[in-house]
């Protein structure tokens, strides 16, 4: 249950990669406050050239109450208005509509996901600096309230800073820019 999530998490940070958000590796991870169930999250926000990004998603644990899925990957441009996802459609994550805007506010709708057993999920909240924080939400064909609710925080992994030794036992830590 939680994939869907995670599809909207990356839209969001894809778009505020070109706005807002810093290109890199974000990490953290899921919780299904319904039913206690969590996992590792992560997304990687790649440049391709030009407005196109990519960014790969990667959920651990027990996503829609299965197996550990593999990572996906969403494409995207980013425009003045903000993140504009390339048409995804996957029989697990289900249809991605939505996006994120020019000041970091994610709105993503997946229909269809888990086969058709889940009829929405909805993704909100906020892709902005070095974090990304989403609230979803999960129903199915016969409900109108929530089949169950959780969240997706991910924070950015700062660049690892270079090593280098200099003879006999000296050391220099240098800098990387990002």
């Amino acid at each position: 249950m939680h994939a869907y999530f995670a599809i909207g998490a990356i839209a969001g940070i894809t778009a505020v990669a070109g706005a807002q958000l810093n290109l890199g590796l974000y990490e953290g991870g899921w919780e299904n406050t319904t039913f206690g169930s969590s996992g590792g999250a992560s997304m990687l926000i790649e440049h391709l050239g030009g407005a196109d990004i990519q960014i790969t998603v990667d959920l651990d644990g027990f996503v829609f109450g299965g197996e550990d899925p593999d990572p996906f990957v969403i494409t995207g441009s980013v425009g003045p208005t903000g993140f504009v996802a390339d048409a995804f459609d996957d029989p697990e994550f289900g249809t991605m509509s939505g996006g994120v805007d020019e000041n970091g506010v994610v709105a993503i709708d997946l229909a269809d996901a888990a086969q058709g057993f889940f009829s929405l999920v909805t993704l909100r909240g906020t892709a902005i600096d070095d974090s990304i924080d989403l609230d979803y939400e999960i129903f199915t064909p016969a409900s109108g309230d929530p089949f169950a609710v959780g969240v997706l925080n991910l924070d950015r992994v700062p660049s690892p800073g270079g090593v280098a030794l200099f003879g006999i036992g000296g050391l220099m830590i240098t800098r990387r820019k990002r």
